[in-house]
């Protein structure tokens, strides 16, 4: 694995070693699932530095890399530098602004979709503004708040009394190294207020447990208000609260996104025009919508029977949920369930969308969702392709791998547990 990581750091671009890179995360995926399954016995203080500091090493080696394989980092440090000088980052799009400083006449040719108003939240916009507008500063913050992830599965393995051993599917993941360290994705950031949040939904103790509803709702409105899909967790971490906390956590949880989205207003407006592109006409790597796309004829039914789709699993899991009592396991357990239904079905599949799955895998170990976690990788094909011909094209064949990958795991697994149930009858 080291090894892998080594080799990751210094080749020269990514985009030019895209069969070494997928080949070198499956030697890692591998190797962390075999470590995992070998079930250690020791699981200490000892054991969890080493892995703590491994996962520290890893990130230092690909912080150096500059972001090849994704560019929306270029938009957080405008957006941010923007909001340093004082400035609406909601106000206008990139390309009608002129920049000033030598750090915004860097970013602005760079930046994707300069016509667009910046679709990201107001705590995210906070987030761009606290690294200063440089590339350096905001690859530590993504690397202290992912080592603060780590700290926090840690946390939550000691709760359910399980190895240390099961945060390397976390801390040593190709994906979590490639999205975090090297191309600093903000969704680094909103994966740690959401483990931060549901660290604090398992307080015991009368003196701590009173705070467990307002920190964990204000927790939960930040990643919300640093990306939008975290909101989906609100119902299933309502549950695991106690029932004197649940309204607690739910007013402070509004309270929180208002008081964050107010200083922002009227322009934030503006945002809404973005993400209602994105919704409507956004795609990426996405077997299921290009299949129901072919099938209607209309890609507007397509995403409209995958968000029902996926709304009616959303409540199915939240209603089994509560048919009895609500452990962290069984929560652990629906909370991955649905985000690997969410990424098979999503139309705009992009890797990074993966990193709250590897998180819940460490809670709630799946060999299918650590398989999709890898196969999503595959999808940079397209940014290898466009590196060497120019073309943005997408293949369906490799959106077709990406899917079948996690459910030939899930076949393969279901197959395994009923030989063993034959074996043992």
């Amino acid at each position: 694995m080291c090894c892998s990581c080594l080799f990751l750091s210094q080749c020269s671009d990514l985009r030019q070693f895209l069969p070494e890179l997928v080949g070198a995360s499956a030697v890692i995926v591998c190797s962390i699932a075999a470590l995992c399954w070998l079930q250690w016995p020791v699981s200490s203080r000892g054991v969890l530095a080493a892995v703590l500091l491994l996962a520290l090493l890893f990130r230092l080696l690909l912080m150096q890399r500059v972001p090849e394989l994704s560019d929306d980092l270029f938009r957080y440090l405008w957006d941010g530098l923007q909001l340093l000088k004082g400035i609406n980052p909601y106000a206008a799009a990139p390309e009608v602004m002129i920049p000033v400083s030598a750090a915004e006449q860097a970013v602005h040719p760079l930046i994707n979709h300069p016509y667009l108003v910046t679709i990201y939240p107001p705590a995210a916009q906070l987030f761009f503004a606290a690294s200063g507008g440089t590339v350096v500063a905001f690859k530590v913050l993504c690397v202290a708040v992912d080592i603060g992830s780590c700290i926090l599965l840690a946390l939550l393995l000691k709760r359910q009394q399980r190895s240390y051993w099961w945060l390397t599917l976390y801390a040593w993941h190709p994906l979590v190294l490639i999205e975090g360290a090297a191309s600093a994705h903000i969704d680094i950031a909103a994966l740690f207020f959401v483990l931060f949040s549901l660290w604090a939904v398992t307080w015991q103790g009368a003196r701590w447990q009173r705070l467990a509803g307002p920190v964990s709702g204000v927790s939960l409105a930040t990643a919300v208000m640093i990306k939008l899909f975290p909101v989906v967790f609100v119902p299933f971490f309502y549950l695991l609260l106690p029932h004197n906390q649940r309204r607690r956590f739910f007013m402070v949880f509004i309270f929180s996104c208002v008081a964050y989205i107010v200083p922002f207003l009227p322009q934030l407006s503006h945002a809404i025009v973005t993400l209602q592109t994105y919704v409507n006409h956004w795609e990426f790597s996405s077997f299921s919508f290009r299949l129901l796309r072919t099938l209607f004829g209309s890609g507007q039914h397509a995403r409209l029977i995958l968000v029902t789709l996926f709304g009616c699993i959303v409540v199915s899991q939240w209603w089994n949920l509560q048919q009895s009592e609500v452990t962290f396991d069984r929560l652990a357990k629906a909370c991955g369930r649905f985000l690997m239904v969410f990424l098979l079905l999503t139309p705009t599949l992009h890797p990074w969308y993966a990193l709250y799955l590897v998180a819940f895998i460490v809670l709630a170990p799946s060999a299918p969702a650590l398989t999709l976690t890898w196969s999503v990788l595959l999808s940079y094909q397209v940014v290898a392709v466009e590196h060497f011909s120019g073309v943005w094209q997408e293949s369906s064949i490799i959106s077709f791998y990406i899917w079948f990958a996690p459910v030939l795991a899930l076949l393969l697994t279901a197959a395994a547990f009923l030989y063993r149930k034959k074996q043992r009858c």
